[in-house]
């Protein structure tokens, strides 16, 4: 679950996921009495997010960015990004997503994991039909009468020696060619 927080005009917290205690070691209620801005580090930061938080209010994006929160366990480095969410008849309030950069990073190790342990995979899938592919192929070739084997497209993919000696033509000039340029 992505961390996040639901803040109103002035910048209070009205509402946060129970993950955003773990990351920031500040209850909910803590964290409505201090404001959003107590976690940020720089004040430039502080500035900007309430500017971020005012143009989200008006309509208009407001830019992911990097930031410095101060925790219970430290300052720690965090993605946020702010989205307007308005239900009818109600204040307008932005949601505010905080994604640690350490957790971003463990979760790109995951999948570059999952991914590595998946090529080895397909290497091996496609070692095994290139090996299948040559056994079919030299099976086809010791066949005495002739074979053409075309694609679903009736292009023409492999042709014995026997077909070539009948036809006389060779498989290079025919090769993914529709059949009939072949018979």
């Amino acid at each position: 679950d992505v961390p996040w927080l639901l803040v109103d005009s002035s910048g209070q917290l009205r509402q946060g996921s129970p993950g955003l205690e773990e990351i920031i070691g500040r209850s909910g209620d803590e964290l409505a009495s201090e404001g959003i801005e107590s976690l940020l580090v720089d004040e430039e930061e502080r500035q900007q997010h309430l500017s971020d938080l005012e143009s989200v209010l008006r309509g208009q994006r407001a830019p992911v960015r990097m930031v410095q929160l101060q925790t219970e366990k430290g300052i720690i480095s965090a993605v946020t990004s702010l989205q307007l969410h308005q239900e009818s008849g109600e204040q307008p309030m932005v949601w505010v997503t905080v994604l640690p950069v350490d957790q971003l990073r463990g979760e790109r190790d995951q999948w570059k994991a999952r991914a590595q342990a998946h090529q080895v995979e397909l290497d091996n899938l496609l070692e095994e039909m290139e090996i299948e592919r040559d056994r079919f192929h030299g099976v086809i070739q010791d066949v005495d009468q002739g074979v053409i084997l075309t694609d679903v497209y009736h292009r023409v993919v492999l042709m014995n020696r026997a077909a070539e000696d009948v036809l006389g033509i060779r498989l290079s000039e025919v090769l993914d060619r529709p059949v009939r340029f072949a018979v």
